[in-house]
């Protein structure tokens, strides 16, 4: 067999093509041209699988680092892994020694990997260093290591270097994790002031987000709630955190949450001391959009520091009995520009009805129930549907189910979902059937239930919020919206955004609905599904009412709906429980 061609015309070669597809890794390579690559290539392993797998942490997969670049055999199995179950993740081939990446790359097949963008190179004796130029998007990835379990490890080289290779990681992300906690200690000791109650200045506040996604809903709570607070001179930031997305999100928060040193923490669901925990001085405003009975908040760690404000009344109980005092304050929703919102709506094909949302999973999938407990929420979740004058609890209660002191027990919960499930897929089944043009948008789910109904044509997939879904309400004859059993007191963020884009809302009709608006001039409303089509084709044959209905709504929302008007009612509330030092009586 030839020796490996590690000539320097073979090396030019494969800077040369290199610098095609990877500069940045072509130029760190670059001052090796000229080297003596001869014994830098390690020998082939041949007990490397076809197939590697990334792990998974809580469900999403885990970022892989490979230690050692070796002849590229365990990277190519780490792309077909990647490749096969589709991971959204990353792997990140740590090799300390430049030269011997250079030569296999010359003699080995590593297209694979260097078409792969979730690929990265840390190249170089300084990991710290090389591993913050592979991961820029990253503030600190080096910390995910020693904050596990948000990466795995795995041996990508001939096993005599792995462990000097493990040991200068070990060595490095130690080093980093000390500096992080030196920082955690001194802007903790830099902002705590003895016994002192919480406290916000009087002026303008430094205010951080840090969003753990959970709902596309939630997603958008805390850009919307920072932002407007931004638009009334105060300081803020807001990190989204996609839990089934990329990795390195507990690093990533952590170093926001450092850099911010905010004043006030908005958090969603959980306490705000979760987001900076090494601080015990910073009020938090916790807002909760979902029924607790969903959320284990006795196990959270509330403190006099948050504020919590419920969407609905129905929530407040749990808190209370935690020795809380939460507020009651509906969602709000982001007004575009009417023009804007105009333009992107001639470019939309039109339609009589528009659906918009997500299916919650059939009940036969819930493995907390059993058989006859999921046949009890398929019979009872059609008569929560047929006759929406009966509320959830009083079903349960005829049916001898009654609520634990916790609240709504899984029954309750499975059945809400499915109820809500079953009420938005006879939606619009009916409105096809009434032989009205639809179009449905939201999460795959749809696809199954609309097909077994012979309507799949109707389904047009995932609508990004945002302006493209304010145009899809604009563009439509009317925007038909079905709120979630599970908030009975309450309504889900489509009720204000449709008639913030200026589009005809017609929503099952609760009392929420009827505190917020006005029912008949600024949205519409019915009662049973049997009503709906009649709604539907009256507001269609009369464009004059539509017009009037849909400028009432917008006007409705800018006044009472808007983030603008919550943050305002916020703030207030805030200095209200939080006063500066010098202002406490």
């Amino acid at each position: 067999m030839n020796p490996p061609d590690l000539s320097p015309d073979a090396v030019a070669r494969c800077l040369d093509g290199l610098r095609a597809i990877r500069p940045t890794l072509a130029e760190a390579l670059e001052p090796f041209r000229e080297a003596d690559l001869a014994g830098s290539l390690d020998p082939l392993l041949t007990d490397v699988p076809r197939r590697i797998d990334p792990g998974l942490s809580d469900g999403r997969p885990l970022a892989t680092f490979i230690l050692g670049c070796g002849r590229g055999l365990v990277t190519k199995a780490v792309v077909n892994g990647l490749r096969l179950t589709q991971a959204n993740s990353l792997a990140i081939v740590v090799e300390p020694d430049a030269r011997r990446l250079l030569a296999s790359l010359a003699v080995d097949d590593w297209r694979d990997a260097l078409e792969d963008a979730r690929i990265r190179f840390a190249i170089g004796k300084d990991l710290e260093a090389a591993i913050g130029e592979a991961l820029p998007e990253h503030p600190n990835a080096i910390i995910e290591i020693g904050l596990q379990p948000g990466v795995g490890l795995i041996n990508g080289d001939a096993s005599n270097r792995v462990p000097d290779i493990r040991r200068a990681l070990g060595t490095t992300v130690e080093r980093a994790m000390a500096a992080i906690s030196t920082a955690c200690r001194d802007q903790a000791q830099e902002r705590e002031r003895g016994d002192r109650p919480p406290s916000l200045p009087t002026g303008r506040w430094r205010i951080l987000s840090v969003v753990q996604t959970r709902t596309s809903a939630l997603k958008h709570l805390g850009p919307a709630i920072i932002d407007a607070a931004n638009r009334t001179g105060h300081e803020g930031i807001t990190q989204v955190l996609d839990r089934d997305g990329a990795p390195f999100t507990r690093s990533l928060a952590t170093t926001v949450a450092l850099r911010s040193n905010a004043d006030l923490v908005v958090g969603f669901l959980e306490p705000g001391a979760t987001t900076i925990p090494w601080r015990r001085d910073y009020p938090s405003l916790v807002v909760v959009s979902s029924n607790p009975a969903l959320l284990p908040i006795d196990r959270y760690s509330w403190t006099e520091r948050d504020l919590v404000v419920v969407t609905e009344s129905s929530f407040t109980e749990p808190y209370r009995r935690l020795g809380l005092n939460p507020l009651v304050r509906p969602l709000a929703t982001f007004t575009h520009p009417a023009e804007l919102v105009e333009e992107r709506a001639t470019s939309i094909a039109p339609c009589d009805v528009l659906v918009v949302g997500t299916l919650p999973p059939a009940a036969e999938r819930r493995t907390d129930l059993g058989a006859d407990e999921r046949e009890a929420v398929r019979r009872l979740s059609t008569r929560l549907v047929e006759r929406p004058e009966i509320s959830l609890d009083a079903v349960c209660a005829e049916h001898g189910i009654a609520t634990t002191t916790d609240g709504w027990s899984s029954f309750h919960l499975a059945l809400a979902y499915e109820a809500t499930r079953r009420k938005r897929i006879a939606v619009v089944v009916a409105l096809v059937d009434a032989g009205f043009s639809v179009r449905v948008h939201g999460d795959e789910g749809w696809r199954e239930a609309l097909a077994e109904a012979n309507a799949e044509s109707v389904f047009e997939g995932w609508l990004s919020e945002g302006l493209d879904q304010a145009a899809a309400f604009r563009s439509a004859g009317v925007v038909v919206n079905i709120n979630s059993f599970a908030t009975p007191g309450s309504l889900n963020m489509r009720s204000f955004a449709v008639p913030a884009a200026g589009g005809v809302l017609i929503s099952d009709d609760r009392p929420a609905l009827r505190e917020a608006f006005e029912v008949g001039r600024e949205v519409a409303a019915f009662k049973t599904i049997t009503e709906l089509p009649k709604v539907v084709a009256d507001l269609l044959a009369n464009d004059d009412a539509r017009d009037a209905m849909a400028d009432a709504g917008r006007a409705r929302v800018a006044l009472d709906h808007s983030w603008d008007a919550w943050w305002a009612w916020a703030e207030q509330a805030l200095r209200a429980r939080f006063p500066a030092a010098g202002d406490r009586s």
